[in-house]
């Protein structure tokens, strides 16, 4: 068995905030999705920054959480800088501004009609109350077009090969992937765009 190198991710000097957010997601998916036990190993290692937690619980359990796009963007701003760590509720207790570190009503939040999105945002589609919201963080403009990479996500069929149904579920609504190509961000599954968090 061969244990993945550990997922650390480098400051780079004159960067911006928002460009390390973007490229912290591309690095930790470069080498394809990772979710529970798609690369678990090295998502595992991405999560480790987050820390054990409120109870004590190591970072590995983050790995098992569904529906995991805020835990995925969160842990990028961590590592970029752009977020505090601090100890974590994976018990139902936290929601997706609470994996984020912010609020609809922070400063660095931008209504979707005020402007256009830039690399390294946090995408939020929804509704801004009730639990149907999804993230995602823009890695790339590509005319009226964007990539992006989002957690949350589901096994594709040749990706639960060699999985047991237990790992399968498991992995089921933790896939963290890039965009196959540029997409219309208006909608993600049918949830409009609110607008998103700059870094």
């Amino acid at each position: 068995m061969t244990i993945a190198p550990a997922f650390v991710f480098l400051a780079e000097a004159g960067e911006s905030a928002g460009d390390a957010v973007a490229r912290c997601a591309r690095e930790a998916l470069a080498g394809g999705p990772m979710g529970c036990h798609l690369r678990g190993d090295h998502y595992r290692s991405f999560l480790e920054i987050r820390g054990p937690d409120a109870y004590g619980h190591p970072s590995e359990s983050l790995s098992y959480v569904h529906t995991s796009c805020a835990v995925f963007a969160g842990t990028c701003r961590i590592h970029a800088g752009v977020q505090a760590v601090k100890p974590w509720h994976a018990d139902g207790k936290w929601g997706i501004t609470s994996w984020l570190g912010t609020s609809f009503q922070a400063s660095l939040w931008v209504p979707h009609h005020d402007g256009e999105p830039s690399v390294g945002v946090v995408l939020y589609w929804g509704s801004l109350t009730g639990g149907n919201g999804h993230v995602g963080i823009v890695l790339e403009r590509v005319g009226d077009l964007y990539l992006t990479a989002e957690g949350g996500g589901s096994l594709h069929p040749d990706e639960m090969k060699g999985m047991t149904a237990t790992q399968i579920h498991q992995t089921q609504g933790t896939v963290c992937r890039m965009s196959a190509q540029p997409k219309d961000i208006s909608t993600s599954w049918g949830r409009p765009l609110q607008g998103w968090w700059i870094a």
